[in-house]
C-alpha cells in the first residue's frame, strides 16, 4: 500500500465519479420548452416591425402614387411617359408638395394593367389595398423561398421552431421595412424572382411565365435571375414571358399612339438620371465605389456586364456538373444570383428584400460558423450607419453588399468541399 494511500487504502483516495449531468439536462429541458415561444415572438417582433408602419395613412414618402398616376394617365388615354401629363396626376396624390427635381415615371409599360386597375379607385382605397399586395407579396416570398428548402413547407413550419427565427431575421430586414412603408414596387418583383426559381426546378411552365413577367416589372432586379433561368432550361417559360411582357406593353401604349414612345421614354429617362439619389456613386452596387473616378455610363453599365459573365461561367459550370452540391439545388441557385445582384446591379437599399432567400440558406448553413456573419450582413444591408454611430467606421453600402456575396462563395465553397470528400471517403481540411 502506498504510503499515500491514506486511511481506508487506495479506493479512498480514488477519483470522485463525474457529477451527473442533471443540471445540463434540466437545462435544455427548460430551453427546449421556450424554443417555440421564442420562435414565435421573435417573428411576431420582426413582423410588427416590418408592417406596423403603414397604420400610418399619411406618410413622407409613397412610390405607389407613381404607379396611381400612371394608371390615371393611362385611363385618360395619354401616356404616363408624357411628362407634364402624367405629373399633373401624379401632383394630385403625392404625400410630397414641393419636388426640387422633376421625377418622371419610368417603369416598364407592362405594369398598364396593374396600373390602371389601382386608377379606377379613389387614392385613400388604392393606395391600402397596394399597402396589402406588398404584404402579401412578401409573405408568399417566404413560402416559395421556403420551397425552395424543403417540399413540405406546412410540416416544416409546423415542427421547426428554428425556421421561424430565420424568417424573422429576413422580415428585420430594414429593407423589407422600407419597401413595405414607403409603398414601393419591389416587393411583387421580388415574388416574381423566388416564384421563378421555383417554378423552373418543378418544370412548371405555366406558373414560370406568371413569375417571369411580375419579376419582369423591375429589370434590375429582375433581369439577372430570368437570364440564369433562361440559360438553364427555362427558356420556354422565360420566352413565353417576355412575350407576355412585350404584347401587354404595345397594348398599354396604344391608346397614346406608339410614335412619340422613343421619344418620350428618352426625355424622362433623362430626367431619371438627373436625380440626386439616382447617381452612381448612391447605388449599393461595387462599381459604385469607383463612380467618382470613372465616366458615369462605364459605371452604370460595367457591374451588369460582369454580372452576366459571372452567370454564364454559373451556367457552364452547371452544365459540366461542377459544384454540383451548389448548382442543382435551387435554394442555392436563388440566393448566389441574388447575392451577385445585389453587389453588381444598381439597387438603392429598399431593394435588398432580395436577400429574403438568403435568411433560409443561413437556416441550411446553422451548423456552420458562416451563418452567424451572413445573418448579421442581412441585417445591416441598409443600415450601414450604424457603423458609423456605434462603431465610428465609414462603412460604404457597397462594402455590404460585397461581403454579403464573399460570404455566400466561401459557403458554397464549404459545401461542394464537404459534398466531395463525403463521396470520395476523405474529411475536408479546408
Amino acid at each position: 500500500m502506498s504510503v499515500f494511500a491514506g486511511p481506508g487504502g487506495a479506493a479512498a483516495n480514488a477519483p470522485l465519479p463525474r457529477a451527473p449531468k442533471t443540471a445540463w439536462l434540466a437545462l435544455r429541458g427548460r430551453l427546449e420548452r421556450w424554443r417555440w415561444p421564442l420562435a414565435i415572438g421573435l417573428a411576431t417582433v420582426a413582423g410588427l416591425y416590418a408592417f406596423w408602419p403603414i397604420g400610418t395613412f399619411i406618410r413622407g414618402w409613397n412610390d405607389s402614387s407613381f404607379l396611381y398616376a400612371a394608371g390615371r394617365t393611362w385611363l385618360s388615354g395619354l401616356s404616363p411617359y408624357e411628362f407634364e401629363r402624367w405629373n399633373a396626376e401624379w401632383a394630385a396624390v403625392r404625400p410630397v408638395a414641393d419636388i426640387v427635381q422633376p421625377m418622371p415615371f419610368v417603369y416598364p409599360p407592362h405594369w398598364g394593367p396593374i396600373a390602371a386597375l389601382l386608377g379606377m379607385l379613389p387614392w385613400p382605397v388604392a393606395s391600402r389595398l397596394w399597402d396589402g399586395v406588398n404584404v402579401l407579396a412578401y409573405v408568399g416570398a417566404c413560402v416559395f423561398s421556403i420551397k425552395l428548402l424543403t417540399g413540405d413547407v406546412r410540416r416544416l413550419l409546423a415542427t421547426t421552431p428554428a425556421v421561424w427565427v430565420f424568417l424573422a431575421v429576413a422580415t428585420l430586414n430594414v429593407a423589407v421595412r422600407q419597401s413595405i412603408f414607403q409603398g414601393q414596387l419591389t416587393i411583387v418583383p421580388l415574388l416574381g424572382v423566388v416564384g421563378a426559381f421555383w417554378a423552373w426546378h418543378h418544370r412548371r411552365v405555366g406558373w414560370l411565365i406568371v413569375f417571369g413577367y411580375l419579376a419582369s416589372l423591375k429589370p434590375q432586379l429582375g433581369l439577372l435571375p430570368l437570364l440564369y433561368i433562361f440559360l438553364n432550361g427555362g427558356h420556354r417559360g422565360i420566352s413565353l414571358a417576355a412575350l407576355a411582357a412585350g404584347g401587354v406593353a404595345v397594348v398599354s401604349m396604344l391608346p397614346s399612339g406608339l410614335e412619340h414612345v422613343h421619344a418620350d421614354l428618352s426625355r424622362v429617362m433623362t430626367l431619371h438620371s438627373q436625380l440626386e439619389f439616382n447617381q452612381p456613386d448612391q447605388y449599393f452596387n461595387i462599381p459604385a465605389l469607383a463612380a467618382q473616378y470613372l465616366p458615369e455610363p462605364l459605371v452604370m453599365t460595367v457591374g451588369p456586364l460582369l454580372a452576366i459573365v459571372l452567370l454564364i461561367v454559373l451556367t457552364v459550370m452547371r452544365r459540366r456538373h461542377l459544384a454540383s452540391a451548389v448548382l442543382h439545388d435551387p435554394l442555392w441557385q436563388a440566393s448566389i444570383v441574388m447575392a451577385v445582384a445585389g453587389a453588381l446591379m444598381p439597387l438603392h437599399a429598399y431593394d435588398l428584400v432580395i436577400y429574403t432567400p438568403l435568411a433560409l440558406l443561413a437556416y441550411r448553413l446553422r451548423s456552420s460558423w458562416m451563418v452567424l456573419p451572413l445573418l448579421v450582413l442581412i441585417l445591416s444591408g441598409g443600415r450601414s450607419h450604424l457603423f458609423v454611430r456605434y462603431f465610428d467606421l465609414q462603412l460604404p453600402p457597397p462594402i455590404v453588399t460585397t461581403a454579403v456575396a464573399l460570404t455566400i462563395v466561401m459557403a458554397a465553397r464549404k459545401t461542394v468541399l464537404g459534398a466531395t470528400s463525403l463521396s470520395t471517403g476523405y474529411v475536408a481540411t479546408s
